[in-house]
């Protein structure tokens, strides 16, 4: 990890995400009950082309929307769930509107049904329905029920090669290499004699077709959007105060908002799923220091749930494990996150408000945004508006030290009482 007095650069990532969105209520021949998030879900991909044009065959690449989610909730979930399933060829439909209004969604998910089982496939005995459809979103790149069974993907591309960056002058190139079930993700860092440096991402598989559908199938679960909160005061960027806004796909680390890096879901969402059962600490002291262990890892801590006034916040720590592996380094640490009752989103607090770096196009240099670097780094403290401390002591690989301090906390005082004798 870079020194914090060293200049943290980063060039713009290759892959993106486009806005994806739940549906909820959406009707569907599927119930709109959660599936349970163990075992294995049985998925159905259906294929769609409109009559009268002529169809493209991406088979074997939408099997890996199922190879390619499945190893990802693998992954974060600890081999608690995954899915399974089969792609259908392209299958032809009457030439339908491309909205994501109910009416057309429903229509959508009825002829995928019954398409797919004159082709000679049973959708009733399968768990969820993907329905790939050909034509573009402007605002949307895919669909899910929340909660539900039912996925639309919109105009998925064909994989994009992977071009490696060209080297800039003057720097020592080092690279790295995950792989992620069938995704493999490609890490390129150029280094200057000053420590400063230039970070590009790239992976085969890593939105399409895991990212879109990892997200999708999320909302039928039952998570809803990964938001950030935004707050200025007289015109400067601080964590809490003055004027905030919810910022919808705001949170870049989580895989239910928008990313480039289709990075595990937040704990406070991992633990609705029960796949981080007996790993969350809730604090209820005044004070206290706790270590907490990477989401990513095996065993330990891994979140601290603080209930607040009207809110909860959620503590964790974010390495380069798993499938956070492709994130810049610099990003990753400790995070903040809070809830609020009656809703399943969450928004990510910018520990670090303001830390945006400049944009070198000429140099094709490129500052991490203020939201992908929301950390609270060691020997920083959060004070949130019901004056509850969150401070980061002290992190290193394997764990970080975090102390919470609630407001009212005082040393004890011993009084002693006089006591009056009658002579």
């Amino acid at each position: 990890m870079p020194r914090p007095t060293l200049l943290r650069l980063l060039a713009a990532a290759i892959l993106s995400i486009g806005l994806v969105a739940a549906a909820p209520g959406t009707s569907s021949p599927a119930s709109a009950h959660a599936p349970k998030a163990k075992g294995t879900t049985n998925v159905l991909v259906v294929q769609l082309y409109w009559k009268g044009t002529t169809p493209t065959d991406t088979t074997d690449y939408m099997q890996q929307v199922i190879t390619g989610p499945n190893a990802w909730y693998r992954t974060v979930s600890h081999g608690k769930y995954g899915i399974t399933g089969a792609v259908t060829p392209p299958l032809a439909v009457k030439r339908l509107k491309c909205s994501v209004k109910n009416k057309w969604t429903s229509k959508m998910a009825h002829e995928a049904t019954k398409a797919a089982a004159h082709a000679g496939y049973k959708p009733k005995h399968y768990g969820r329905l993907v329905v790939v459809v050909p034509c573009s979103m402007k605002k949307y790149d895919g669909w899910g029920q929340e909660p539900g069974h039912t996925v639309w993907l919109f105009n998925v591309p064909p994989a994009q090669p992977v071009v490696p960056p060209t080297k800039p002058a003057g720097t020592k190139e080092t690279t790295s290499v995950t792989n992620v079930g069938p995704a493999t993700f490609y890490k390129w860092t150029f280094t200057w004699p000053d420590g400063s440096y230039e970070w590009h991402t790239a992976g085969t598989l890593n939105v399409n077709p895991i990212g879109r559908p990892v997200h999708e199938m999320g909302h039928n679960l039952g998570l809803d959007h990964a938001h950030l909160l935004k707050c200025t005061k007289n015109g400067v960027a601080v964590s809490f105060g003055g004027h905030c806004k919810t910022i919808e796909y705001g949170d870049p680390y989580d895989t239910m908002s928008s990313t480039v890096v289709a990075g595990s879901f937040s704990a406070y969402r991992l633990l609705k799923l029960h796949w981080l059962d007996g790993t969350a600490k809730k604090v209820k002291k005044h004070k206290g220091t706790f270590t907490l262990s990477p989401l990513e890892g095996a065993g330990g801590v891994k979140t601290l749930e603080i209930k607040g006034h009207k809110r909860t916040y959620w503590v964790e720590f974010r390495t380069n494990q798993g499938v956070d592996a492709p994130f810049d380094p610099a990003q990753l640490g400790v995070l903040v996150r809070y809830t609020k009752p009656g809703s399943r989103a969450t928004w990510l607090v910018d520990a670090m408000p303001g830390s945006s770096r400049a944009w070198d196009l000429d140099n094709h240099v490129y500052g991490l945004t203020d939201a992908d670097q929301s950390e609270l780094l060691p020997g920083h403290t959060l004070t949130t508006p019901e004056g509850i401390k969150i401070t980061t002591v002290a992190q290193a690989g394997g764990s970080a030290t975090v102390q919470v301090t609630r407001p009212g906390h005082h040393k004890k005082h011993h009084h002693h009482k006089k006591h009056h004798h009658k002579h």
